[in-house]
């Protein structure tokens, strides 16, 4: 039997919208993944954390709905360069206030 797939997932920082965090990781776990949900106001730091301790991660899943994800991860790039996150990172939802 293959290894179930896993996701790490949480939203940004300074946003505690929990709702779509939680239907976004029920919907990842009836579609057969194993997902480590952070929760919400996670910063990038444990993010890396989450993926040190699960290796096997496809993705990082980062959410936010407050708009004021760009100024979150601005240690983004640096972080990625650094080895930290290297897996593929997905960020979703409003990302900066004031933008269509």
């Amino acid at each position: 039997m293959a290894p179930q797939r896993l996701v790490i997932l949480g939203v940004a920082e300074s946003d505690a919208h929990a709702v779509a965090n939680r239907l976004i990781a029920m919907h990842l776990s009836q579609a057969g993944f194993e997902v480590v949900n952070l929760g919400t106001c996670t910063p990038l730091a444990d993010f890396a954390a989450a993926l040190r301790r699960h290796p096997t991660a496809e993705a990082v899943l980062i959410g936010s709905l407050n708009g004021h994800a760009y100024a979150d991860l601005r240690d983004l790039p640096a972080l990625r360069a650094e080895g930290e996150l290297r897996c593929p990172v997905v960020v979703g939802g409003n990302l900066a206030v004031g933008v269509d």
